[in-house]
């Protein structure tokens, strides 16, 4: 089974909701936040993973996953996964079977997402070579924070 959407976090924040709370105004600080606005945000979240159930996983569960290429064969591992502020992953970083390749950053919405016998995977559409060739990938490496 394909999942096309997934919900990352440390506590499942579902990816599809994102853009709404994107666009809804800010939350209180923290030193304002009453009782009631934590109980209404979990209330809120427990509606959203209702709805988003058969397409939500951990973060976690994605994290080491294979990483095929386009004829299906092995190209790497998921190293890390790059989250923005509200939960969206922009990218997974692929740490390759090639260690002169060493790691690529894929654009997030380009990859797929499988589930084999409930193992997880990540599909590329394009080859590692053909990746770190392109101006744009080698762009989204360079704006991706380093680790210290």
């Amino acid at each position: 089974m394909l999942i096309t959407r997934i919900a990352v976090c440390l506590a499942v924040i579902p990816l599809e909701a994102v853009p709404v709370l994107a666009q809804s105004s800010s939350p209180p600080p923290m030193s304002q936040m009453a009782p009631g606005d934590v109980a209404s945000a979990a209330a809120d979240a427990v509606k959203t993973l209702g709805s988003a159930a058969k397409d939500k996983l951990f973060v976690r569960d994605l994290l080491g996953a294979p990483v095929s290429g386009p004829d299906g064969g092995t190209v790497g591992t998921v190293a890390d996964l790059v989250v923005i502020p509200g939960g969206r992953v922009v990218a997974a970083i692929v740490a390759t079977k090639d260690k002169k390749m060493g790691h690529i950053p894929v654009p997030f919405s380009v990859a797929k997402i499988s589930n084999n016998a409930g193992k997880l995977g990540l599909a590329l559409p394009v080859s590692l070579s053909e990746l770190k060739g392109m101006k744009e990938v080698q762009s989204l490496a360079h704006a991706i924070p380093r680790k210290q």
